[in-house]
């Protein structure tokens, strides 16, 4: 029976078991590559930092990994074949929103319900009345929230939406509703993310691990283990800024909805996003993955001609021999992700990762990618982020209002100020490697 004559259902059967196979294949392959790297390490070799012994491990496992991406392709054509047949794939169910009418008010019902804000209303100083405008810090979203949307992998800013019949018309003038496209943030979605209630995190790093144990005769000593320890700290920082709104703006909550989820809340998540990648650690940024010692690195090999899968494979390669353990994912710049889509094979001209109308998911060797241009370009970051980059969150989303800024008094401006504190670190190095594709 052909695939034109099959009916959907048996489709999906087939292609569900092409999958298993093609897994427990790659799985066998796999075992065959941890197997050839511990031979190396019992012969004294050093299958991460020697050459030869390295390209051999990675050709071993590069035959698993081509047999996992083939069952992942597969794989999507069942969800695509699902999908038709009107079934729910795994993980399709939709995202829940952190601030739904059950989990409490939006971050504009927090602002609009505080007691300065209904006294500012009450004395009709947003309508020019006169008066000060002042509004103490108000967490718009609490660390328990942050932490959960983080955890969940669900946008803290999907809030719940105003009441359409108490919203006043905004006034476009004021405020525009067609914002600049900025970047989604994806990477909070893969590190561990805990709170803190210091100021100054402080952690252990494990620096030296000799481990001796061997088939020993009675009455011979054991030979003893090394283990060293290092003491680390990661200082929390606080993480803000402001913009200038017109009393009108915080008059009505659509305007003051969409100016602290749509702009401030979520340009704070973006910056600590990008810290958490790219941090130098100067001053009072954090110290990112990429900037922190230990990490992982490969270069393209250019008198090669190397591919730039080709390097990316490698970069999983070196986390699997110096964590000892899978990556959960590759980051890379779109620039890149698009040198990657774009690399064919040469002798039959197909693109390597699937003809453009065959519809596919982010992934590279089988591994999700996080395409995203918090990475900086001509660099895949791949690493085993869950287990390698944790953030601590020291307080939520909080936001302010004065005129008392400048001439803001005199101009009937207000500076409204959003701002989180928070703490990161890459506390395991060597589940990471920067793979330059340049």
């Amino acid at each position: 029976m052909d695939g034109s004559t099959m009916t959907l259902e048996q489709q999906l059967q087939q292609a569900s078991e092409q999958v298993r196979e093609l897994e427990a294949e790659a799985s066998e392959k796999k075992l065959a590559a941890d197997t050839l790297a511990a031979e190396y390490r019992e012969k004294g070799v050093n299958p991460f930092s020697d050459k030869d012994a390295f390209e051999a491990v990675d050709a071993a496992y590069l035959e698993a990994d081509k047999l996992s991406e083939q069952a992942s392709e597969i794989r999507q054509q069942s969800e695509t074949l699902m999908q038709r047949l009107g079934r729910k794939t795994k993980g399709e169910e939709p995202r829940r929103r952190m601030l739904d009418a059950g989990e409490g008010e939006s971050p504009a019902e927090r602002l609009m319900s505080s007691p300065e804000y209904k006294r500012l209303l009450e004395t009709n100083a947003l309508k020019g009345a006169g008066g000060r405008i002042e509004i103490p810090p108000i967490e718009i979203a609490t660390r328990e929230q942050v932490l959960k949307a983080f955890r969940g992998h669900t946008p803290l800013l999907h809030a719940a939406t105003a009441d359409v019949d108490a919203m006043v018309a905004p006034d476009l003038r004021l405020f525009p509703p067609v914002g600049i496209p900025v970047r989604a943030m994806r990477v909070l979605d893969l590190i561990t993310v805990g709170t803190t209630d210091s100021d100054l995190v402080k952690y252990v790093v494990e620096k030296t691990r000799t481990d001796a144990a061997a088939e020993t005769e009675r009455g011979t000593a054991y030979s003893e283990a090394t283990y060293e320890y290092e003491p680390a700290e990661a200082p929390v920082r606080d993480i803000g800024h402001f913009t200038p709104a017109h009393r009108d703006n915080l008059a009505d909550q659509g305007q003051v909805q969409a100016l602290l989820e749509g702009r401030l809340q979520m340009g704070v998540e973006l910056r600590f996003e990008s810290q958490l990648v790219s941090g130098n650690g100067v001053g009072q940024n954090l110290t990112g993955i990429l900037n922190t010692d230990g990490i992982g690195h490969v270069n393209r090999d250019g008198t090669n001609d190397e591919r730039l899968l080709e390097v990316i494979h490698r970069s999983i390669t070196a986390v699997r021999l110096a964590f000892f353990g899978e990556p959960d994912a590759i980051g890379i710049h779109p620039s890149s992700y698009e040198q990657v889509v774009f690399e064919k094979d040469s002798n039959t001209g197909q693109y390597l990762l699937g003809p453009a109308s065959q519809a596919t998911s982010r992934t590279i060797w089988g591994f999700p990618a996080v395409v995203s241009s918090v990475f900086p370009e001509d660099t895949a970051l791949t690493g085993a982020y869950r287990a390698g980059a944790v953030a601590w969150i020291r307080a939520g989303v909080s936001v302010r209002a004065s005129d008392s800024h400048e001439d803001f008094f005199t101009r009937r401006m207000v500076a409204l100020l959003a701002e989180m504190r928070a703490a990161a670190a890459a506390w395991q190095p060597l589940a990471f490697c920067e793979a330059d594709l340049s």
